[in-house]
């Protein structure tokens, strides 16, 4: 819908009352500035029965004002929200050239109103905004002098909802447009009755890529590095805000035949004896002192500083005490070992 100077112009009479139109259903009124006229004895004296007729379907209607609801939601006439109360509004900015004619035509469940601002003369205008703050400052009013709750737009028997990929226009595909990587692209919009789209969207596709590389995962990639994404298939000549988010054209680089098998670091040190193995610990076998030698014979009488009198294989190691006299200690403390464990 556009909204601006048009050839001839139109006042802001008959831009009210299209507007009016759509609020109502599709069903234009003629408009009129008095219903009736009395007299001083309240005797009616002129009477002015409004007139009209229907010039685009109910659905037709329904889909202007959710389309002129997201004006306001979330477009150029947010400002005309209400401050204090809440309510739907549905509207359209519009301007000519040079910005000599600024205007906001919108309408709520119960008022419709359209304020134009300019110059008689065309002069271009600075404050772009301040027909919409006009707008929303009396439409606010009305509703809250006459204490209007708020109500949704009538939706007619005539209009069906349908989840639509925004990407695609048409059917969302549940795991693939809800989980797009660029953000969901899911949006639930109304069509006329027998105008849903049947066709699913297929410009979205789930890939296994390679975290490592963010490309298409190859067969050397490892498990761990695999991650299922879903993108967008699409043509582009320049980068768009899409261009992030398209599907990966080549395949993993990082990973191939040459880094598939290379080995992993032991988590042991290297072994020092011939046969790779680590040597066992066992504890000190005592046979006695069949094994001692006497005393030792590899003890070499302990001049060697293996022991005293013999360290050798001695069941027992013999010490010399302060007065001569040899006695056996059979629990020396460095190799004792208790097998009655």
């Amino acid at each position: 819908m556009a909204l601006g100077g048009i050839t001839d112009g139109v006042s802001n009479l008959e831009l009210t009352a299209a507007f009016a139109a759509i609020a109502n259903s599709g069903y234009y009124t003629k408009p009129s500035f008095y219903t009736k006229i009395l007299d001083h004895d309240n005797k009616v004296l002129l009477k002015n029965k409004p007139t009209g007729r229907q010039v685009m379907k109910e659905s037709t209607s329904f889909l202007l004002t959710s389309a002129m609801e997201d004006v306001v939601k979330k477009g150029t006439g947010s400002s005309v929200n209400f401050n204090e109360i809440s309510m739907p509004i549905a509207g359209k900015t519009g301007t000519t050239s040079d910005d000599n004619d600024l205007w906001f035509a919108g309408y709520t469940p119960y008022y419709t109103a359209a304020i134009w601002s300019g110059y008689d003369n065309n002069k271009t205008q600075t404050n772009k905004s301040y027909q919409k703050i006009i707008w929303r400052d009396v439409m606010q009013r009305i509703h809250e002098e006459y204490k209007l709750e708020s109500k949704p737009f009538t939706k007619p028997d005539s209009i069906v909802a349908a989840d639509i990929c925004t990407k695609s226009g048409k059917l969302a595909v549940d795991g693939l447009c809800d989980k797009y990587i660029g953000g969901s692209t899911v949006k639930t919009e109304y069509f006329a009755r027998g105008t849903v789209p049947t066709e699913k969207c297929d410009i979205h596709v789930k890939v296994t890529i390679c975290k490592d590389s963010k490309q298409l995962a190859g067969e050397y990639c490892p498990e761990s590095s695999l991650e299922e994404k879903v993108y967008l298939i699409k043509e582009e000549k320049s980068p768009t805000k899409d261009t992030p988010y398209i599907l990966p054209t080549k395949t993993c680089t990082k990973h191939n035949s040459k880094t598939k098998n290379t080995p992993t670091n032991t988590p042991f040190p290297p072994s020092n004896n011939n046969t790779g193995d680590i040597a066992p610990t066992t504890p000190p076998y005592d046979n006695g002192a069949n094994n001692g030698n006497n005393n030792g014979s590899n003890g070499n009488n302990g001049n060697n500083g293996n022991g005293n009198n013999g360290s050798g294989n001695n069941g027992g190691t013999d010490t010399i005490t302060g007065d001569g006299t040899e006695t056996n200690d059979e629990t020396d403390i460095e190799f004792y070992y208790d097998y009655s464990q």
